[in-house]
């Protein structure tokens, strides 16, 4: 696009178009560049690439739909997790969890509770 002898940083040539932009539109005078449009393009597309999702405006639409999704099942699973703690406070909770609250395996259940196996609980 714009040849130059030596390699430069495409952030380092905006920031010197910016200067040169900015310094045209200061000098008094007619003339037949609209400067302030540059700028205002430029300003546009600082602020378009500086909020716009890095993987597109589909991006940002597509996870704002499943975020609301996922969070209305998180909240069905905590709900169902709640009926559950409640249907177990009913049953013997030594029998199916350990001291820290996990779930014990079932094929221990006839070691150490002497022979008596609790009802598989579904």
């Amino acid at each position: 696009m714009f040849p130059l002898p030596f390699m430069i940083k495409a952030k380092y040539m905006v920031a010197i178009l910016v200067l040169i932009v900015l310094a045209s539109t200061l000098q008094p005078g007619p003339s037949g560049v609209a400067n302030l449009a540059h700028l205002g393009g430029l300003l546009f597309a600082f602020v378009y690439l500086k909020f716009l999702p890095r993987r597109g405006l589909m991006f940002l639409v597509s996870e704002r739909f499943f975020g609301i999704r996922n969070s209305y099942y998180r909240w069905k699973r905590r709900r169902a997790g709640r009926k559950f703690e409640v249907y177990m406070r009913k049953q013997e909770p030594e029998k199916f969890f350990d001291e820290y609250g996990n779930f014990r395996d079932p094929s221990t259940w006839d070691k150490k509770d002497g022979g008596n196996r609790p009802p598989w609980v579904n």
